[in-house]
């Protein structure tokens, strides 16, 4: 009994130690919040902004069409959360983006649009990089974004699937698999090419 109390204590040790030492690592399969579905994100504006959080001990993998995507997870204010491979059996678009890329704001209106109109089934994850909630929140609202606007400041997600130029996106099977990369703008006839693929 009391090794079980010092192992106890030792590994919630550990996690809070884990915790101050990098904001930028989920570790832990819940952190005082519940696991999510899409659906359980905030039906608001940016879906409550999740801030997308490399997963510790997941080394990274190729971003190769064929391939398994990477896995990351979306963690809310409340510690709930939500993983990529969470999302098995539907249809991902993940689109690396900016407020003061020119080509992304092209493009954007397209995106949403495609979401709006396969919401159902179509999961998109519009992933901001580098920047805050102060100049994303603002955008999001001017571009109506119903759709997950997640966060990912530190560039973690960014450099996980090898993003060296903005817009990025990444198209992503129901199995899970990356079907295909497109880097910069897409056209509306580019972007449904690619949904006819994995929808």
């Amino acid at each position: 009994m009391r090794k079980q109390k010092l192992f106890s204590f030792l590994m919630i040790l550990i996690l809070v130690v884990a915790g101050c030492g990098s904001k930028d690592v989920y570790s832990g399969d819940n952190l005082g919040g519940g696991l999510l579905t899409v659906e359980d994100l905030p039906a608001t504006l940016g879906r409550g902004f999740p801030k997308g959080i490399r997963i510790a001990n997941v080394p990274a993998s190729s971003v190769d069409a064929g391939e398994l995507a990477p896995d990351f997870r979306l963690v809310l204010a409340d510690g709930s959360s939500l993983a990529l491979s969470d999302l098995k059996g539907r249809p991902v678009l993940i689109n690396f983006w900016a407020t003061w890329c020119p080509p992304c704001r092209r493009e954007m209106p397209d995106i949403i649009d495609r979401y709006n109109q396969n919401a159902d089934d179509l999961v998109v994850l519009a992933i901001n990089t580098r920047e805050g909630l102060d100049l994303v929140e603002p955008f999001a609202e001017s571009y109506e974004i119903t759709m997950p606007v997640v966060l990912d400041q530190a560039g973690d997600i960014m450099r996980l699937y090898e993003v060296n130029s903005m817009p990025t996106s990444y198209f992503i099977d129901r199995d899970g698999r990356i079907v295909m990369r497109w880097v910069g703008l897409m056209s509306p006839d580019i972007l449904d090419s690619f949904l006819k693929i994995i929808l």
